[in-house]
């Protein structure tokens, strides 16, 4: 039975006590992850359906440090990834680069992309 993993965890560096996030985004690999000051954030990934192959996701969900709550923060105009990178500048999100397919007809097409995506207003702009 293949399945993806559902455990994040916190750790505080000044006593190395690790906690359980409770209620995580739900199963997936092949994800991104950042952290800022007040939030966790995991975008994107691979999850597996019941019969074993995987699909891509779009989504993108925070954990609120202060609050201990988990949100959906996925914008209108997603993107499915795999393989990129999240990251925090002055508290703004971006995202970059990473793998995606393309179906074009009957085939799935492989696309690497190299683009730098920000995350403002509730939408990812070029």
């Amino acid at each position: 039975d293949v399945k993806g993993m559902n455990d994040l965890w916190e750790i505080d560096l000044n006593t190395y006590v690790e906690r359980k996030l409770e209620d995580g985004p739900g199963e997936r690999f092949s994800h991104a992850g950042a952290v800022c000051e007040e939030r966790f954030c995991v975008s994107g990934g691979r999850a597996f359906k019941p019969t074993g192959s995987w699909y891509m996701l779009s989504e993108v969900s925070c954990y609120y440090f202060e609050e201990e709550v988990w949100r959906d923060e996925t914008p209108e105009n997603k993107y499915e990834r795999v393989y990129h990178s999240l990251d925090f500048f002055e508290d703004e999100m971006y995202q970059f680069g990473g793998y995606r397919s393309v179906v074009n007809g009957n085939q799935v097409v492989a696309m690497v992309d190299n683009d730098l995506l920000k995350f403002k207003g509730g939408e990812w702009l070029r």
